[in-house]
């Protein structure tokens, strides 16, 4: 086989590995989306393999219909990405479409003015909303709220089962440990995970299981439910130090005690106590 050959022989065969790879790489589509019920769609992308670092816009214009003149447009604005199951609520994220790292992923939109509230609402409220992490979807007619206090006045600021809270004065929002998945068809109940406000506050909204409505807020405050995002790691602490062997050194437990506060910190839900 003379050199001539042998190159180009073996320009044939990566070019064939190359295609292979590209073949095999799984097509991702990324959505961008109203919240709470996922309409209008407000456009997207393809991933045709790798990975890309996409900043979700911020604003996406949707041009109001019937058509005026001018034309006028409503505005949607970044509330939070879904990521297989996992909650961001920055903006920039790093999508992937590999074959061994899939990512489905939902950018969700608030319209601007809008929420869950009829035109005879009071002035001064926080509207909720209960969230499906794990089946990307909003639970409609669904309050998160178990109880609000002081909850003091005539009419009370809250009662059951409204999912919006009047704040003529602070209010602390105590979400459902647990809710119901009967509104979009699924069996079952899923565990509260976090509160967060939408947009993003600055500093975020802190990882507790109540939710602080201070006087004359309007906030969209959404409760989110789903799985444990840091269960292996849980399971892992769990058995630390109960068997020898490998993996059972010195030091191992609180190696996984701080990859476990971490990954908890990075899903907005209190690390355990010390």
């Amino acid at each position: 086989m003379n050199l001539r050959f042998r190159i180009c022989f073996a320009t044939l065969v990566l070019t064939v590995i190359a295609g292979t790879g590209v073949a095999n790489a799984q097509k991702e589509t990324v959505k961008y989306v109203a919240f709470p019920t996922g309409n209008p769609a407000l456009g997207g992308f393809v991933i045709d393999g790798g990975c890309v670092e996409d900043p979700a816009p911020e604003t996406i214009p949707v041009l109001q219909t019937p058509a005026t003149q001018p034309p006028t447009y409503v505005t949607y604005v970044f509330a939070f990405w879904n990521l297989n199951g996992l909650i961001r609520l920055d903006r920039t994220q790093t999508l992937c479409s590999e074959k061994t790292k899939k990512t489905h992923a939902t950018a969700w939109y608030l319209k601007e003015g809008g929420g869950n509230c009829t035109p005879n609402c009071p002035p001064s409220f926080v509207t909720t909303f209960a969230f499906s992490d794990d089946h990307n979807e909003s639970l409609p007619n669904t309050t998160p709220i178990k109880s609000v206090a002081p909850n003091s006045g005539t009419p009370p600021p809250w009662t059951s089962p409204s999912t919006t809270v009047l704040t003529n004065g602070p209010e602390a929002i105590a979400a459902l440990p647990d809710i119901s998945l009967a509104s979009i068809s699924k069996p079952g109940t899923e565990p509260f995970r976090r509160w967060a406000q939408v947009p993003q506050t600055s500093p975020p909204t802190p990882p507790s299981s109540v939710y602080q409505a201070s006087t004359g807020s309007g906030a969209y405050v959404v409760a989110f439910y789903g799985p444990e995002p840091c269960q292996t790691l849980v399971n892992e602490l769990a058995i630390c130090g109960q068997e020898p062997g490998p993996g059972r050194a010195p030091g191992k437990c609180s190696d996984l005690a701080l990859q476990l506060e971490a990954c908890l910190r990075a899903n907005g839900e209190a690390p355990p106590p010390r």
